[in-house]
């Protein structure tokens, strides 16, 4: 071990390393000994993924050389050659296996023709060619890391031999080969070949090559593919490897300055965006950021981040020093990205070895290394927004997420990165303990309007800055300049900030409500109304939906919010409306035959209007409130299933019942519950059977699952235009229902469809029950609308889930609730702006149970930047395969379902191979493995499952009704719902004999043991897996005296047991409360169901996940 901590050099040096970005164990593979590269032996420097480690602090003084390791420098590993550990790719995983990245290259960085292009860009210097420095002995472990002097570079240094002059052509700390400052030799200049000359900098951070790594004994390695926890260093987007406001990256310098010297801990001014002046100035994009300076890389406060270090201010470090803004300074709304990159891209690499395995071996394609997600990462809801000042509370990717954290300059560069850019919003998720949504009554003071931009219409919102003392505001979406009105003008501070900024809560919440004054209301806000027309017919009775229909009414009637009004109606082949006037004894019953006699009644006019409707009783007796008539309604219910006992009447005049309840809601909008258990067969919108399973899981399938006619997405736009919701409860008979046709009406109107099984056992019961009370009990806006805003120089082109578009942003949502998932694809537009952030606000105008009429704004901030590293290590792989997976289902209707798995292999081939290409740029060549930006690691296996889900896989098996059952639910699923669809969750039960926790295992039969037993949840249903040889007293445990139905009983593993469950329909209970199901190993039905949603397994006829890995692989490749 060499006295600076680093070991002592064998001799004839160490052969060369592996470059990789992220933490691993041990020894780095790496090639064996004589394969160095161009410099024969030698160091390669590990590039790390985090902050400066413990101990490597900058040094005081740039004046000479320093001992030891440079600032931020990492340790030098000994590289070892593959050997024996790397193993050919196979079903088990193998001990100590380490996947090699990149061994026997040297890493020789190329200009990076996507180098950030900006006024405050730093250049690499330009190097002429000169004579070569002399040779100064020194001792090959004082690497010094040396900088340029402020007159610029100096013209005598260059390269050596082989390797062309540029400005990033040479690895940092690597030593010549002898002679040339190798082993006993001179030291050459850390960056250009070159000794240390009077007069230069040291101890700058390091250069081209990449950010600092960890202090000695601390290992590194890709994330995720070891079992060794690894804890990722945190630091600010493309300041990898720099302190706050540090120096620049070496041999970088502003254009248009001179290249002086740099105070320690002052950095490159900022980029903010540009704020409107007073009346007769110019608009300047020059100043301070908003607080003076960046915030620490880690918690603890100080730029260290491994245990021990100390803080540089109190170790004899640089020193920090803030930097406040300028007396009178107008500070910007938040300082950009919009020039800056990572010095070194995050990645993940894999090495895949296909074995020639023989049809039907039964060996399954598992691997521990595999990336996966991580059990709460769905759940991270950190905000993506930038803060512009300390007031700010950012909006929650709870409800907006977007699937780029930071956004491509230019249409370029949005298509080199080879994904959508897009966001998935749910506008009325649930809050959080501690999260607040502040409602305001007005802004103004006298209660006359909400401040808005005169151009684009925004709200006001914590992004908008203050100019002219106060008098004037900039929005932040067109940057135009209002004017503050009188009543809510307030002086601003030395910071640029108002001075009552503390009582306003719009500009201190992204996410806020506002009282909507008169001139937001069309009409005056309605009562809430709910409409429930429930079929009555044979197929109804005899399968217990009837009764299970209206117990499940009448259990949750009362968690209705505010003041409701309520109707019902029934129907088999005549429609049936009831007159629940509170005057009335018991309600009274009038059949209306005509509806269904007449073929032109329900036919939607060129107007929008329904022709040949009419009731048989006032609206005020048939639609009633729910206080008054509560003894009558509940009476009606409880009679209804023996009033039709006898029923043998099996047509549904599904269409004339829709009409009629339509016609009840004309005037007041609401919600219609339509309980439904066959086949529309009379009067208008009778369907006919056209299942053919020939057409199953064959290209023509794609016909099933397209409507029959036109008249229910009709009747559907009727209904949005009066404001009501539709939520379809089926009931699956024996035969066809045409899904595809009816989900029509909730999938224009923003509603639901909830599909039960023929024979309603006490499981389907109770979740009727359930889903029918979250409908009634949630929090629901009405009368609703929506719209996007987006910065000029971007536009929403396509728009995803269940509503109406009324014009090219306006989006018609009759009824909105924290159930409502809808997702957009941004595009940039023709005008381009050269601006450093985009923001994208969200309102909502809405109606709440309590009739007051209100305004739900979210905002949001997004950098701006020309780096394609930096754009690709900002994405979201959830929100992304979100949003692919709705692309998808759109091709997948329009053109086939092939078409559409074709799009999501595609999607993630072009992403991939574009980043192989990128790698290329910084690399002299790369290997043959897979190469996954950090962020995407677990897009290949979203992938995969979707092309295992229901909606996308070939299965002759799968019925339309129910395909289409899943792809409606997939349109309205929150991303953390849509994580536990694609990708099912499993827990192994019995782990928790002693105490813990369950454990989560891969979704694979690998994990499976023959004496364990395990819990999969796939949002739909619960399956609990028995392994044959499974101790009974774990049964007994679970399952107490039951046999197919886990009790509350308490012990360890039941506790543990339902602890998950509770939590798991908690947060899926806005798509269906799950049903258990047990499967037995035995079983082979039930092994069927499991294998089912092991995505990681070669089922459904789709390829394992190795297999997608090694697909994947070739097709970059090729």
């Amino acid at each position: 071990m060499a006295g600076n901590g680093y070991p002592a050099m064998p001799a004839g040096g160490w052969p060369l390393g592996t470059n990789t970005p992220t933490s691993q164990t041990g020894p780095l593979p790496g090639p064996p000994p004589g394969r160095g590269g161009p410099f024969g032996q030698g160091f390669v420097q590990q590039p790390p993924s985090g902050p400066p480690g413990p101990g490597h602090s900058p040094p005081q003084s740039f004046g000479g050389p320093v001992k030891g390791p440079p600032f931020g420098h990492p340790k030098m590993l000994p590289g070892k050659g593959p050997g024996p550990d790397l193993k050919p790719f196979s079903g088990q995983p193998q001990p100590q296996q380490r996947h090699n990245v990149g061994a026997g290259r040297p890493q020789m960085p190329s200009p990076d023709m996507s180098a950030p292009q900006g006024p405050h860009t730093m250049q690499p210097a330009r190097m002429d060619p000169g004579p070569r420095m002399p040779s100064v002995p020194g001792p090959p472990s004082q690497m010094v890391q040396t900088g340029f002097t402020s007159g610029g570079p100096r013209p005598d240094m260059r390269g050596p031999p082989g390797v062309p002059p540029g400005p990033d052509n040479m690895p940092v700390g690597v030593p010549g080969p002898p002679g040339r400052g190798g082993p006993g030799g001179p030291m050459m200049h850390a960056s250009r070949g070159g000794p240390p000359q009077p007069g230069m900098r040291s101890g700058l951070p390091p250069g081209p090559q990449g950010p600092p790594g960890p202090p000695p004994g601390v290992s590194q390695g890709p994330p995720g593919l070891h079992s060794q926890p690894v804890a990722a260093a945190k630091g600010m987007p493309g300041m990898a490897g720099n302190p706050p406001h540090g120096p620049p990256m070496f041999g970088r310098g502003h254009p248009g300055r001179p290249a002086g010297p740099v105070r320690p801990g002052v950095g490159p001014p900022p980029n903010p965006m540009p704020v409107a002046p007073a009346d007769g100035q110019q608009y300047s994009d020059q100043g301070p950021s908003q607080s003076g300076v960046m915030p620490p890389y880690h918690e603890t406060g100080g730029l260290g981040k491994y245990p021990g270090q100390p803080r540089p201010d109190t170790a004899g470090g640089l020193q920090s020093q803030q930097v406040g803004p300028r007396a009178g300074y107008q500070p910007a709304p938040v300082q950009g990205h919009q020039n800056q990159r990572p010095s070194q891209q995050q990645y993940i690499s894999l090495s895949l070895h296909k074995l020639n395995m023989g049809p039907n071996t039964g060996e399954v394609r598992c691997d521990e290394d595999f990336p996966r997600p991580e059990a709460d990462e769905a759940l991270d809801f950190t905000p993506q927004s930038l803060r512009p000042h300390d007031h700010v509370i950012p909006v929650s990717t709870k409800f907006i997420r977007m699937t780029h954290g930071v956004l491509p300059n230019s249409a370029q560069l949005a298509e080199k990165v080879g994904v959508p850019v897009g966001l998935v919003i749910r506008p009325f998720a649930e809050c959080d303990d501690g999260e607040v949504l502040p409602v305001i009554e007005s802004t103004t003071g006298s209660g006359q309007t909400v401040i808005r931009c005169v151009k684009c219409k925004a709200y006001i919102n914590p992004y908008c800055t203050f100019t002219d003392g106060g008098r004037r505001w900039v929005c932040c979406l067109c940057r135009v300049l209002n004017d503050v009105p009188p009543n809510y003008f307030c002086p601003l501070d030395g910071s640029g900030l108002r001075k009552d900024l503390a009582s306003h809560p719009e500009l201190q919440h992204c996410m806020a409500e506002f009282l909507a004054p008169p001139e937001y209301l069309v009409r005056p806000p309605q009562r809430p109304t709910f409409v429930f027309c429930i079929d009555v017919s044979f197929q109804s009775v005899l399968s217990g939906f009837l009764a299970a229909s209206v117990r499940a009414i009448k259990n949750n009637l009362e968690a209705i919010q505010g003041d409701p009004q309520v109707a019902i109606v029934t129907y088999d082949q005549f429609v049936h409306c009831y007159s629940l006037n509170s005057k009335l004894k018991q309600a009274k019953m009038m059949i209306v035959p005509e509806l269904t006699d007449e073929d032109h009644v329900g036919k939607v006019g060129e107007k929008g209007t329904l022709e040949g409707v009419w009731l048989p009783a006032l609206v005020e007796d048939l639609l009633v409130p729910l206080e008054e008539s509560k003894s009558l309604i509940d009476d009606l219910l409880d009679r209804l299933p023996t009033m039709f006992t006898r029923q043998q009447k099996a047509e549904c005049a599904t269409g004339p019942a829709l009409v009629t309840a339509l016609t009840i809601t004309q005037g007041s909008g609401g919600k219609l519950a339509l309980f439904a258990a066959g086949l529309p067969s009379i009067g208008i919108g009778c369907l006919k059977n056209r299942d053919d399973k020939k057409l199953y899981g064959t290209a023509n399938e794609v016909a099933l699952l397209r409507p029959a006619n036109s008249w229910y997405k009709d009747l559907a736009l009727v209904a949005s235009r009066d404001h009501t919701s539709i939520d379809l409860f089926v009931c699956q008979g024996k035969g066809f229902i045409d899904i595809a046709t009816l989900v029509q009406l909730p999938k224009n109107t923003t509603g639901h469809i909830y599909l039960y099984n023929q024979g309603m056992d006490e499981q389907q019961v109770e979740r009727l029950d359930k889903e029918v009370g979250r409908v009634l009990s949630r929090d629901i806006g009405f009368e609703a609308v929506m719209r996007l805003r987006v910065s000029a120089g971007w536009k929403a082109q396509n728009l995803y889930g269940n509503f109406n578009i009324r014009s090219s942003d306006l989006m018609s949502v009759p009824n909105i609730d924290s159930d409502k998932t809808f997702a957009a694809q941004l595009v940039p537009s023709e005008e381009q702006h050269n601006s450093s952030q985009v923001c994208i606000q969200s309102c909502v105008l809405y109606t709440n149970p309590n009739r007051e009429r209100r305004l739900r704004i979210h905002t949001c901030i997004l950098e701006v930047s020309n780096s394609y590293q930096y754009v690709v290590s900002k994405l979201d792989g959830i929100a992304l395969a979100a949003l692919l997976c709705r692309q998808a289902v759109e091709v997948a209707l329009s053109d086939k379902l092939l078409a559409a798995r074709s799009f999501l292999v595609e999607k993630n081939v072009t992403c991939l191979k574009n980043f192989r290409l990128a790698l290329q740029t910084q690399q002299s060549r790369l290997g043959s493995q897979l190469y996954i930006p950090t962020s995407l690691r677990c897009l290949p296996l979203f992938t995969l499952g979707l092309l295992k889900n229901a909606v996308f896989r070939a299965d002759q098996t799968l019925s339309p009704d129910l395909r289409m059952y899943a792809v409606s639910k997939m349109l309205m699923m929150s991303n953390e719902n849509f994580v536990v669809n694609v990708v099912p969750k499993l827990w192994s039960v019995h782990s928790a004999a002693d105490g813990d926790d369950l454990t989560l295992v891969p979704s694979s039969c690998a994990s499976l043991a023959q004496n364990g037993i395990y819990l999969l949840d796939n949002t739909t249903c619960f399956i609990i897996y028995i392994g044959s040889f499974a101790e009974s007293r774990h049964v007994a445990d679970l399952f107490g005296d039951q046999v197919d139905q886990p009790v509350r009983i308490s012990n360890p593993i039941n506790d543990a047991f339902w602890k998950v469950v509770d939590a798991q329909r908690e947060q899926n209970k806005g798509v269906s409360h799950q049903t258990f199901l047990v499967a037995k190993e035995k079983g082979e039905e039930a092994k069927k169901w499991v294998a089912r949603y092991l995505v990681e397994d070669q089922t459904c006829g789709v390829m394992s996940y190795g297999d997608m890995l090694v697909h994947l692989q070739k097709k970059v490749q090729a």
